[in-house]
């Protein structure tokens, strides 16, 4: 609800409360590296993907979130590469 409505700070109070409930709640970890993603805070975009990639190491679309957030910091070979890997992830 936050998030769609553009407050993604209040979003990402309320992923981790969910987190800290349910620490595994994989779409809670995506969608906090996706508010931090839309406020430009790109390493704590990446740790939170990161966190969900350790959680779940075939999560395509934090696979693919990474490599984006890769590429928004400049560095466009790594990006590429999970861009790539989500992409094969998906059967695509």
């Amino acid at each position: 609800m936050y998030r769609i409505a553009g407050d993604f700070r209040k979003a990402i109070e309320y992923y981790t409360k969910a987190i800290a409930m349910k620490p595994t709640y994989a779409d809670a970890w995506n969608n906090t590296g996706n508010c931090y993603g839309m406020l430009k805070e790109y390493q704590k975009a990446m740790e939170a993907y990161k966190k969900l990639l350790e959680l779940s190491p075939n999560n395509a679309n934090a696979t693919n979130n990474l490599g984006i957030t890769y590429m928004l910091l400049g560095d466009s070979v790594t990006g590429r590469q999970y861009v790539e890997k989500a992409r094969q992830m998906m059967g695509n």
